[in-house]
């Protein structure tokens, strides 16, 4: 077992997903970093959950809204997947560069200035279609929102005492899901032709960039760490990032590719959007007591458990009924295994990282979540055109295996 010792400046062990067993909970853990907070400062914490709800809102309504569009215009599954693939091509290849911009242009300028390149990049989607062009508009959505995501993420575990991080991490995997199932729903009211949409979208990324003010002056600087890559933070929390990207894997198809595997099984246009929001409604379930389940026993049978129980629901799902109560439940319970897998992870980096390794465990997470985001809509759209639609929820049902089998394997081999 690791010692302390073993761990760069920054980082501690603990019970976090893919980490060594301890026999104590989470809950009362003290760290010697003297700029973790001691005392929770409810307003600015709301305002870094605010910023990157807003964020969440707008890319849950963007994904199925351009999806929509290139449907009406024609495009095949596989060149939705790929478009959709082009905004988490954006994040990855750019959200390794968000720790090193926010130490030398400020964390909180960089914010803005995403925030508002985003919206500007949003209404240019609406005004114009073209298949091509759009592909290098959602890339730059990707780079954006990617940065957005990053700074504001890292500020809520940086503005979180130790004691109770497993409750607030749940709130925050609760509120940010609000933001993901609030998107569908707009856009369920709005609906996706014409500019309207697109414009509402950019004005509530502009939002984003309000709810940062107040933080601007509360959040502990900046400074570079020896030692401090995704390469470093890969090899010390791998099951974290592996986690990760089985979520976004999971999001980035359903969130593109379930409106034709709705219709496929009866639904309506508009009943197949609202499916995405019941599936992100799901995200909201069970967080806080997950994150409260961390703080006493660890989250590493957690993780097993959320994971199996969502290959256990992948499979039941094509054999409900489009329009019934339980195609509905199961829908939910999709969403709640996946959000937990994210809850988990945030947990796992709060406790275990800080400052500049905090940051740069945030931008890893981004990486993951990027070839997550390719891999998952891009694959799972060319499964469904190749073997038909029931390829979405058996594609899923595999990745959910994929993250119980990698984080079992851990768990014993760490163990011994």
């Amino acid at each position: 077992m690791s010692t302390p010792s073993d761990f760069p400046e920054g980082e501690k062990p603990s019970a976090g997903i893919g980490s060594a067993p301890i026999s104590v909970p989470l809950e009362g853990a003290v760290s010697e970093d003297p700029s973790r907070p001691t005392e929770l400062d409810i307003p600015i914490l709301a305002c870094a959950m605010a910023a990157i709800s807003v964020f969440a809102i707008v890319f849950g309504a963007a994904m199925p809204l351009s999806s929509l569009v290139m449907g009406r215009y024609g495009v095949s599954e596989t060149g939705i997947g790929i478009s959709a693939a082009t905004s988490s091509l954006g994040l990855l290849l750019t959200v390794g560069f968000a720790p090193a911009l926010a130490i030398r242009f400020g964390a909180w300028r960089v914010m803005v200035v995403s925030a508002v390149t985003c919206a500007v990049t949003i209404l240019i989607q609406g005004a114009i279609y073209d298949y091509w062009l759009w592909l290098f508009l959602r890339f730059m959505v990707g780079v954006t929102s990617g940065m957005t995501y990053v700074l504001s993420e890292s500020w809520v575990n940086m503005l979180t005492p130790d004691r109770v991080r497993g409750r607030v991490m749940g709130i925050y995997a609760t509120v940010v899901s609000m933001g993901f199932a609030f998107g569908p729903l707009l856009l369920s009211v709005v609906g996706s032709e014409g500019i309207t949409a697109w414009a509402i979208l950019a004005a509530i990324m502009l939002v984003c960039a309000a709810f940062s003010i107040p933080i601007r002056n509360k959040l502990p600087p900046l400074k570079h760490e020896q030692g401090a890559s995704i390469f470093s933070f890969a090899k010390l929390a791998p099951t974290l990032l592996v986690a990760i990207m089985a979520f976004s894997m999971m999001e980035g198809a359903l969130t593109s590719l379930f409106p034709s595997y709705g219709q496929s099984v009866g639904l309506t246009e508009q009943a197949a959007i609202l499916g995405i929001g019941v599936v992100l409604a799901g995200y909201m379930g069970p967080q806080i007591p997950i994150g409260w389940m961390a703080e006493k026993v660890g989250d590493r049978l957690l993780l097993l458990v959320v994971t199996f129980c969502g290959v256990i629901v992948s499979l039941i799902i094509p054999f409900a009924v489009g329009d019934s109560i339980g195609f509905w439940v199961l829908l939910f319970l999709w969403g709640s295994c996946g959000a937990a897998l994210y809850t988990l992870a945030l947990i796992e980096l709060g406790n275990r990282f800080t400052g500049h390794m905090l940051v740069t465990g945030n931008a890893a997470i981004g990486v993951f979540w990027g070839i997550g985001g390719i891999v998952g809509p891009s694959s799972m759209g060319f499964a469904m055109d190749w073997t038909g639609d029931v390829a979405l929820p058996i594609s899923i049902a595999l990745v959910f295996g994929t993250v119980f089998t990698v984080a079992l394997v851990r768990r014993v081999t760490r163990a011994n």
